[in-house]
């Protein structure tokens, strides 16, 4: 009766790992380019993003016409520092980042749930430093993933649940002061607006801890099969 009883939480276990597991919809280090949403393009969505930064001779961005998808935002640097590079892409040189990001939604203002999906690209190379995500509406992101992609860019994933809806909202990326180079090829915005829940879209970048947790579970369930066979119950 024992080895029953560990067999049934074992297995009990290991479908509650591969639940959890198979929320992740999305390798950022199996992938080469940012992913498209499951819900872009439907109702009560906007899709914004850059991959050029400000004009040709601008020496501090202030970017109010987004280059992909339809909505409204903008991308300002506030530290004073030039951020563009000579192809305008970004690039923050020897100084750190510092962005305020605006952008659209679509939704009924206060109420409801407004999820909001950051995706970024380096143009080459890996991350110089951690993007820190400032608070959208006192609300601190629930998750951030910054690593480096299957074909050595650095890309990032961050994911913010806001309850409500506001028409627009703005966070702040940062960097330390006095830390390696960061550069951006492309930085784009995903929301959905919905009277019921947040969109389940999410990210994982591999190794996944859950993927040490499956195999834990199969020589668990190994070990107590035979177990059982050698004893009586």
């Amino acid at each position: 009766m024992k080895q029953h009883i560990i067999s049934f939480l074992t297995t009990t276990f290991c479908v509650a790992v591969a639940t959890t597991a198979s929320g992740a919809t999305f390798d950022l280090a199996a992938a080469s380019d940012v992913f498209t949403p499951s819900f872009r393009g439907e109702g009560n969505t906007t899709y914004l993003g850059w991959d050029v930064f400000g004009s040709p001779g601008d020496t501090v961005l202030n970017d109010t016409t987004p280059d992909v998808g339809t909505g409204a935002g903008s991308f300002v640097t506030t530290n004073g520092e030039d951020h563009q590079s000579g192809s305008l892409n970004y690039y923050s040189g020897g100084g750190s980042v510092a962005e305020d990001v605006t952008f659209a939604t679509d939704g009924v203002p206060g109420s409801g749930f407004t999820t909001v999906l950051v995706q970024a690209t380096t143009l080459f190379g890996g991350w110089g430093a951690d993007i820190e995500f400032g608070p959208i509406d006192g609300v601190a992101p629930t998750q951030v993933l910054q690593t480096t992609n299957a074909i050595g860019s650095g890309q990032l994933f961050v994911r913010y649940e806001l309850p409500g809806n506001s028409a627009t909202e703005t966070f702040s990326i940062a960097t330390a002061v006095g830390g390696n180079p960061t550069s951006l090829g492309l930085f784009v915005i995903d929301t959905l607006w919905s009277p019921t829940g947040f969109a389940p879209d999410t990210a994982i970048a591999t190794p996944e801890p859950s993927s040490f947790a499956m195999v834990l579970c199969y020589a668990m369930a190994c070990g107590f099969g035979r177990r059982q066979g050698g004893h009586d119950v």
